[in-house]
């Protein structure tokens, strides 16, 4: 089922253009600024994407967990997506939707998704907690698009990176190989895991090879210790002597590494220098293409 796009106009945005242009090329009868101009043809690109946009699909009759436009699952797939939707749904109440349409109705991916969850209402009101996650698999290579819209209310559970990782990680790899369903029973379980809290978003991270464990830190941590921060230290005596005694850093740094390779000690050095002492679907989600 296509979702139809509407390109006419009515009479409300009609005038509203007609008010526009005419602020473009006067204001009470005289010239108006370039900058004026400018400002008013960035209302009007901010504006057209909206007023030229198609309807938004009406939601269903009967709340699904899956609604697929283009017949793309199979009934066996869809119904045991739905399943496992509604189960996860009356144990945490929090609403995932997985959403298959062949168009965009001139919104892009991301701007569909929390869109059609806001009028669908997705998620409970008052907590907002829901998902969409929407799959237009129609196009050619760049044209087929998904996008994970999160409800302001699940974002600290679901970072934008992270929806961004499971897009690229679970999704994509398997809609390539046109397995839909596979591709959407992955990010659909790593969803609920994450809303859950079997695991925290690090782990997922370190596990997709997106995020070094603490662990693989430790030599390089100790290395630092060792023999970095020494030297940063030294750097930094060079060049606060530098300061206080009015001379050149390199001068500073020359003299700390004479006196270093002397019988004398930095204190010797400093003492007879003088001076040296002291001290809101808001915007949550992501998407891909392939």
């Amino acid at each position: 089922m296509a979702v139809a796009v509407s390109a006419g106009v009515g009479p409300v945005e009609a005038e509203n253009f007609q008010q526009l242009s005419t602020l473009m090329f006067s204001q009470y009868g005289t010239p108006i600024t370039t900058f004026k101009i400018a400002f008013i043809l960035l209302m009007v690109l901010a504006v057209l994407p909206r007023v030229f946009a198609g309807d938004l699909p009406e939601s269903p009759q009967l709340a699904r967990g899956v609604v697929d436009y283009m017949g793309l699952l199979s009934e066996e797939d869809r119904v045991e997506l739905e399943q496992q939707l509604v189960v996860f749904e009356r144990n945490t109440s929090t609403e995932i939707v997985i959403v298959i349409v062949d168009d965009l109705a001139g919104y892009n991916a991301g701007q569909f998704a929390k869109e059609l969850g806001k009028k669908w209402g997705v998620g409970k009101k008052g907590e907002d907690n829901g998902i969409v996650v929407l799959v237009k698999p129609k196009g050619k290579r760049g044209q087929r698009k998904t996008f994970i819209a999160v409800g302001a209310g699940l974002e600290t559970l679901i970072p934008n990176a992270v929806a961004k990782l499971i897009v690229q990680k679970e999704m994509i790899p398997a809609f390539k190989n046109k397995k839909f369903y596979v591709g959407l029973q992955r990010a659909v379980d790593v969803l609920q895991s994450l809303v859950m809290e079997e695991y925290a978003v690090q782990d997922y991270e370190v596990a997709k090879g997106e995020r070094q464990s603490f662990y693989n830190w430790i030599p390089l941590l100790i290395f630092a210790g060792i023999f970095l921060l020494p030297f940063l230290v030294f750097l930094y005596r060079a060049r606060r002597y530098a300061v206080e005694n009015n001379v050149t850093y390199w001068m500073a740094y020359s003299l700390l590494i004479n006196s270093s390779n002397s019988n004398y000690s930095w204190d010797d050095f400093r003492s007879g220098s003088g001076g040296f002492d002291g001290g809101g679907f808001g915007g949550g989600g992501a998407g891909g293409s392939w």
